[in-house]
């Protein structure tokens, strides 16, 4: 299961970490190509015009990103190394939203992590 860990925070985004823990899916020859946070929530906050514009649903993802067999990110500077690492992904999210990890692996498992608040 991947798991996510706050790394630092801002008043109006945090920092967000997801690894994997050891042995991952590389052990049995699989390796992970998306981690994703995914929301929890409504976001509580009102706006001005009570519209929808700066809403958060349920379920939609607050960020993501692809990797490459050896664990590197697909977006990104270029790496000559053979070796293979499980994937780690940062990314900012909006404080005050709860998310939960989310990877996929390239034979199509997706494990979902425990959330956490921001």
């Amino acid at each position: 299961m991947p798991y996510a860990k706050v790394v630092s925070k801002g008043s109006t985004s945090a920092k967000v970490m997801v690894s994997l823990p050891s042995p991952g899916p590389l052990s049995n020859n699989d390796y992970i190509d998306l981690i994703w946070l995914k929301t929890a929530q409504f976001d509580k906050q009102e706006n001005a015009g009570g519209t929808n514009k700066d809403r958060v649903f349920p379920g939609l993802i607050a960020a993501a990103g692809e990797f490459k067999p050896n664990g590197s990110p697909v977006k990104g500077a270029a790496t000559a190394s053979a070796s293979k690492s499980e994937p780690v992904f940062t990314a900012r999210v909006k404080t005050g939203l709860t998310v939960y990890p989310v990877v996929h692996s390239a034979a199509g498992y997706v494990w979902e992590g425990a959330p956490i608040t921001l």
